[in-house]
């Protein structure tokens, strides 16, 4: 709570050059969402290799957050930010697959609970048309009743889970190989160390005459260890039935083109925009990139010139330009708050699997310690070190927010839904 209150005295402080009994009593929010953007990746936060004038744009008319936190992986992360709630509240820092929480196959049977009071669910019923475009990340459940569409939003364009190796470009990225050799090398240690107890109960049961039994033990545990990774490997992360693209309950691509989601995000944008701009709304734009593995569209492949990562964050910035580019034509700019975040740290190295691959990996960006040194952030996405959980925030409001302002305040995702009510 002490974090909310904060938030919302640091922006109330702000809000001198307007009446907030005027012109902002229901302003447009727009929310860019950016899946495993780095702390140190943008212009604005240091990066000086890779051009981002858009959002550097945003947050010099903005306020710029250079302490906000989140969660260290996806799914957590998106549910402080709807609920603003810790997720642990409403069971998304279990760990149903991995030792944090992620969901990954619709066959999964959890998500955020129908129960959960959203961000969209208050402004929808505040009179907001609400929208989601992009990754969701929070369950499909059984008939679909954990999509996006049972959480407040109205409209929904995306996947409802992650962006996974199986829905990557068909390109010389070589994860896919790396997929088994992970696989291989699990499935190894495994089966040795089967072998080894196996071995060992057959020399211990062999003086009392239950070999058959140990045999028998030892062939149902093989064939059970194959079957899981059988099973892991094809049906849940491995098949690409699971790269499904919706608009909102129904399946319109599958596999999806990964390739071209920013690009088709971008234009749902637009047209969302077009059509709700004469009414309040409430647009969340959850960018696919640039979670691993990470691509771009052939207008952007190879424009940095330092690698596919470079390359995602240009069409990134692009695709913000677009949106703020309409929001202009529309006369709504003056009108929107417009919020940039990042769900958690940048993917520093490639997780269970080993990639040859370069320039595909974030950077978790270099900050001033106590001791007034410049220091690189320690660790990445899914850790708990500051690189994995300190992210780039940034919240634009023309007439209530003054421009270029820089706040050092502790802030996290969390405090977003409190500060919309």
């Amino acid at each position: 709570m002490a974090s909310h209150c904060g938030l919302i005295a640091l922006l109330s402080s702000l809000a001198v050059t307007v009446s907030f009994a005027d012109k902002t009593t229901t302003p447009n929010i727009v929310l860019f969402l950016v899946d495993d953007l780095g702390y140190g990746d943008l212009g604005c936060y240091g990066n000086d290799a890779v051009e981002t004038p858009n959002i550097n744009r945003l947050a010099s008319e903005g306020l710029k957050f250079t302490r906000m936190y989140s969660q260290s992986s996806c799914t957590p992360s998106r549910a402080a930010l709807l609920t603003g709630r810790y997720p642990i509240r409403s069971g998304m820092l279990k760990g149903w697959v991995l030792p944090f929480h992620i969901l990954i196959s619709p066959a999964q049977t959890g998500g955020l609970p129908e129960n959960e009071y959203t961000l969209a669910e208050m402004l929808q019923q505040n009179g907001y048309s609400t929208g989601i475009l992009g990754k969701w990340h929070l369950g499909f459940g059984s008939g679909g009743k954990y999509l996006p569409t049972k959480q407040g939003f109205e409209y929904f364009y995306g996947i409802p889970m992650t962006h996974m190796t199986i829905c990557e470009p068909s390109e010389n990225f070589t994860l896919s190989v790396s997929r088994f050799r992970f696989l291989y090398i699990s499935f190894t240690y495994k089966l040795w160390g089967g072998l080894f107890v196996g071995v060992f109960l057959m020399w211990v049961f062999s003086f009392i005459g239950k070999r058959a039994l140990v045999y028998l033990q030892l062939i149902v545990f093989l064939l059970s260890i194959i079957g899981y990774y059988i099973l892991l490997d094809f049906s849940i992360v491995g098949s690409q039935k699971t790269c499904l693209l919706m608009k909102n309950d129904e399946i319109i691509e599958q596999p999806y083109k990964a390739e071209n989601m920013t690009l088709k995000l971008t234009q749902e944008a637009l047209l969302y925009l077009s059509r709700h701009g004469n009414n309040p709304f409430f647009l969340m734009i959850s960018y696919l990139t640039l979670h691993s593995p990470v691509f771009a569209s052939r207008y952007f492949e190879g424009k940095s010139g330092i690698g596919r990562y470079s390359d995602a964050l240009m069409e990134l910035d692009w695709s913000v330009g677009q949106v703020l580019q309409q929001l202009t034509k529309q006369g709504l700019e003056e009108h929107t708050m417009i919020i940039f975040l990042s769900d958690n740290g940048p993917l520093t190295v490639e997780l269970g699997r080993v990639s040859t691959a370069k320039g595909v990996f974030g950077s978790t960006g270099v900050v001033e310690n106590s001791s007034g040194e410049l220091v690189r952030l320690r660790g990445g996405k899914a850790s708990l070190f500051e690189g994995g959980v300190r992210i780039p925030g940034i919240i634009r409001w023309d007439g209530v927010i003054p421009a270029n302002t820089e706040s050092r305040a502790l802030v996290s995702l969390n405090d977003y839904f409190p500060n919309c009510c």
